[in-house]
């Protein structure tokens, strides 16, 4: 028999319910039931670890079968917008015209699985589910070996690929074939090169306290990536360098987000 202190929470509510049964039966037939008080006190309610956001959407998925409170791929919008040229709704109705074209899309991994060809060649198929749409992709040979690491469910990935004719296809039927997979994490750091902010001449204040917060966020996180501004007024616009000063993409670019006086584009 477990130990109290061994048994789950679902074990110890199971043993309360017999035990609360048992005890209010007794009382029953008791003389003095009316009177009597249940001895049985309710199993304390454990502490537990809130949730990350990445595990609530995918126990959501798991139970409901679609996301409630968000997508997994919002964290990445800048990403997306950023890099992708095409979405999977797009890439899944018009891929039949696109043939010879190279094209980058985002996705969270759905469903994977690792197989061998009737040669014993190993290859793989994933499922990449997107905002709006999903398509499912093969890689095999080097293009396996090189990203098999990938082909597992709930990685979000960013994949650089060209429509052409399927292999052996008689109905000259397209597929993607798979240059490039990326982790979406990664995606800045790796494709950035430069950073315009753009503020608008109204913007700026007096006292200078936007500027010297845009001074302060460019120092606190150096990298590799060059840094343009350019001051909007009504008339006219002025574009210029950042001299010696470069950022690191991944850390930089959540700054400027929460910033709402500076739009920006990434380069």
């Amino acid at each position: 028999t477990k130990d109290n202190n061994q048994m789950t929470y679902i074990e110890k509510l199971i043993k309360f319910g017999a035990t609360f049964q048992n005890e209010r039966d007794n009382m029953q037939q008791s003389l003095f039931g009316d009177t009597a008080e249940l001895s049985v006190s309710d199993p304390e309610l454990p502490f537990c670890e809130p949730w990350s956001r990445h595990q609530q959407l995918k126990h959501e998925k798991e139970v409901i079968g679609f996301y409630i409170s968000g997508h997994p791929l919002e964290q990445y919008n800048v990403e997306i917008e950023s890099f992708c040229n095409i979405s999977l709704e797009r890439l899944h109705e018009e891929l039949h015209i696109l043939e010879g074209r190279e094209v980058k899309f985002a996705g969270i991994v759905t469903d994977a699985a690792h197989r061998m060809t009737k040669k014993g060649n190993p290859f793989g198929t994933f499922t990449i589910e997107g905002f709006d749409g999903q398509i499912q992709l093969a890689i095999f040979a080097e293009d396996y070996l090189k990203f098999k690491h990938f082909l597992t469910p709930d990685q979000c990935l960013f994949i650089r690929g060209r429509a052409q004719k399927r292999y052996k296809s008689e109905n000259n039927e397209l597929e993607i074939k798979v240059l490039e997979i990326v982790l979406l994490s990664k995606v800045l750091d790796k494709y950035t090169e430069k950073i315009t902010l753009c503020i608008h001449l109204k913007d700026i204040d007096e006292k200078g306290e936007k500027a010297w917060w845009i001074k302060k966020t460019i120092a606190e996180f150096p990298g590799k990536c060059t840094v343009k501004i350019n001051i909007a007024g009504d008339a006219q616009a002025l574009t210029f360098h950042v001299p010696k000063t470069k950022v690191e993409p991944s850390s930089f670019i959540p700054q400027l987000v929460k910033a709402e006086f500076i739009d920006f584009r990434l380069n």
